[in-house]
């Protein structure tokens, strides 16, 4: 994808906005969210986090419209408009204040992994759980793999990494 983006910028195509060619860090030294560019690597926009602090073990993820973030402090996953103020909350499982936040996002759900290997997806209008399951070793990261439908997670703190379906089978 990045090779893709570079060679549209370069023959002075658009490209259209979506999850694919935007990139997003959290910067917790400045308890915000940063955007990057992709090709260049410089930071092109900033979302500032409620409450503005540093934070550990964040969690982010992006599904095309929103910036959804938690960490160990937030007993709730916040939905961030890109560049601008927090949008709405969804509840996290267990209203966990604990490490372990990592997080994924489809166009309707966002997943999250917390450190006592659960796994739960939450719809991501309503709040709503829609599935809960343990993954051995699944712990702090977590990403949703929109072009197979499925989800990687790290498995026991390490170097491994599985893939996984969204309801927890691994592939």
């Amino acid at each position: 994808i990045l090779a893709m983006a570079s060679l549209a910028v370069l023959l002075g195509w658009s490209l259209p906005a979506s999850a694919a060619t935007r990139l997003f860090v959290v910067a917790n030294e400045y308890g915000s969210i940063w955007e990057i560019d992709p090709v260049t690597g410089k930071k092109i926009g900033e979302t500032t986090l409620v409450p503005s602090v540093p934070t550990t073990h964040p969690g982010l993820a992006f599904d095309g419209t929103y910036l959804y973030y938690t960490d160990e402090n937030l007993g709730v996953i916040q939905a961030y408009v890109p560049g601008g103020a927090l949008d709405h909350t969804l509840p996290k499982p267990g209203g966990q204040t604990l490490p372990g936040s990592g997080l994924g996002a489809s166009k309707t759900s966002v997943f999250e992994v917390s450190l006592d290997n659960f796994i739960t997806e939450i719809d991501s209008t309503t709040g709503t759980y829609l599935n809960t399951y343990t993954f051995a070793g699944a712990a702090e990261a977590l990403t949703f793999a929109g072009s197979r439908n499925s989800l990687f997670v790290v498995v026991s703190d390490s170097t491994t990494v599985k893939e996984i379906t969204t309801a927890g089978v691994e592939l």
